[in-house]
């Protein structure tokens, strides 16, 4: 078989795998939270779209797109579709990352634990910004192997020349990194390593890589340069108990659910995972390559968590996506440089095996909560003349629960006024009324506090992730 038709074949597999796992189940579930802010702002005109992205501290990039997307359709399937598409990409990209740098083997372990990983599958089936900032990374992470692959086999022309592919993929990479989410900043500060490490290994050529290397970057920073003072307002007002504090505890659960080490699981997975890169431990297989693909990584952590401690906690799941592929890359490139086939094979088995367990506890149990089973018992609890008080108003409730297919039970919500009464807000004192607050920031924890202090009390409360929902009553 010629080595193209492997190439493809190989690409095509992961892609499969990796396509399949996402659309499956990907519409059956209603949006959540985060996702129905998605849905919500989408819908707006592109002025108030970017208005409301500046105020809620995201960058609008990603919501620009979904303006667009929306037009076509507006289902739950249709909505996370972009985030799968990206998720497979992000796959396919790594696959090719480890077929230029290490060949077939090296490609098809990297697509796989993308593909298979239940992190990343889960945030390909959620309607947000995070797999567009992975797949950014995903192409960094190709052009950094690349040129990599170049210094191995002195291909000089690559190295030198700014028309070469990898460096300007690596300006696209940057910018969109950048454009996607404020924390993609860490991206870029991991590449740097990438950088310093690519200059060392290029001892003929040096002074021309550092060239091309600062332009690549300077114009990706150069672009987003008018971003910075819409990145320091937002900074500036940060509510730093958005998050929990920074803790060892909180780095430790975070990174084990990263690389899918919590649960029975995490064990056989770690031993598998050693095994595929003891083959890297030999003094004759380092390079630069491995070395920079574990500084891309630990630079990226070391720059969340110096964030984490200077300002507010962003050691996150979702903000650190990206830091598991250079690590899954370089997991594929260990399992490569072993000799036997039949040894690539077994580990590679394993590697499939140890993650099955993850995915069926994704399939059945990680599943994000619905909304239509709430939006039913909400039917039937709630009196027609109840109001539905909110901090964010009709636009909040519609997001939630006035989709096209699951019509409002309720008059649109009314929203509330800080510095005002109950009273005012409600147009009088009703016996009863709902309310729907997000539990994500002190306006919500006073709101709630007000609740406390006023003459109604909570008689029935419908818990959901993320959001407090409740019947108040007159003591």
């Amino acid at each position: 078989m010629r080595v193209k038709t492997k190439c493809y074949l190989g690409g095509l597999f992961v892609a499969v795998v990796a396509l399949s796992l996402r659309l499956y189940d990907l519409g059956e579930e209603s949006l959540w939270i985060d996702e129905a802010i998605t849905y919500g702002r989408a819908t707006l005109p592109l002025d108030r779209l970017i208005a409301d992205t500046l105020r809620r501290k995201h960058v609008p990039t990603y919501f620009v797109l979904m303006h667009f997307f929306v037009t076509i359709g507006d289902s739950e399937f249709w909505l996370r579709l972009p985030s799968a598409l990206l998720g497979t990409m992000t796959a396919v990209l790594l696959y090719a990352a480890g077929y230029v740098l290490r060949g077939l083997w090296a490609g098809v372990a990297a697509g796989l634990l993308v593909a298979l990983s239940p992190i990343h599958l889960g945030y390909s089936q959620e309607a947000r910004m995070y797999t567009l900032g992975t797949c950014a990374c995903a192409l960094a992470t190709l052009c950094s192997a690349a040129l990599f692959a170049a210094v191995t086999r002195r291909h000089s022309a690559r190295l030198t020349s700014l028309h070469a592919w990898p460096w300007w993929g690596l300006s696209i990479a940057s910018l969109l990194s950048l454009y996607n989410h404020n924390t993609g900043l860490f991206c870029v500060a991991g590449l740097q390593c990438v950088g310093l490490c690519l200059w060392w290994g290029c001892r003929d050529a040096r002074p021309l890589v550092l060239r091309n290397w600062l332009l690549c970057q300077g114009v990706a920073l150069l672009l987003w340069l008018p971003w910075l003072p819409h990145l320091r307002a937002q900074a500036g007002t940060f509510d730093k108990w958005h998050n929990p504090p920074m803790s060892i505890d909180h780095a430790a659960i975070m990174l084990e659910r990263l690389f899918s080490l919590n649960g029975d699981y995490g064990a056989p997975t770690l031993v598998v995972a050693a095994l595929a890169v003891l083959p890297l431990l030999r003094r004759s297989q380092r390079d630069g390559a491995w070395l920079a693909l574990l500084g891309f990584s630990l630079a990226g952590l070391l720059a969340a968590t110096l964030a984490s401690l200077l300002k507010a906690n962003m050691f996150f799941v979702r903000t650190l996506l990206w830091v598991t592929l250079p690590l899954f890359l370089l997991l594929g490139c260990g399992l490569s440089r072993w000799r036997s086939a039949v040894t690539r094979f077994v580990l590679l088995l394993a590697l499939v095996v140890v993650h099955v367990p993850a995915l069926s506890q994704y399939y059945t149990t990680e599943r994000k909560p619905p909304w239509r089973p709430f939006l039913a018992q909400l039917a039937a609890q709630r009196q027609v003349d109840e109001p539905i008080l909110s901090l964010r108003g009709a636009r909040f409730t519609r997001y939630y629960f006035g989709r096209k297919t699951d019509p409002l039970p309720a008059q649109p919500a009314v929203e509330y006024r800080p510095g005002t009464t109950l009273a005012a807000n409600l147009g009088g004192t009703p016996k009863r009324f709902w309310v729907v607050v997000q539990m994500r920031s002190n306006r919500a924890r006073g709101f709630l506090k007000l609740l406390q202090r006023s003459t109604y009390r909570p008689t029935l409360r419908l818990a959901r992730k993320g959001a407090y929902i409740a019947r108040y009553e007159r003591r």
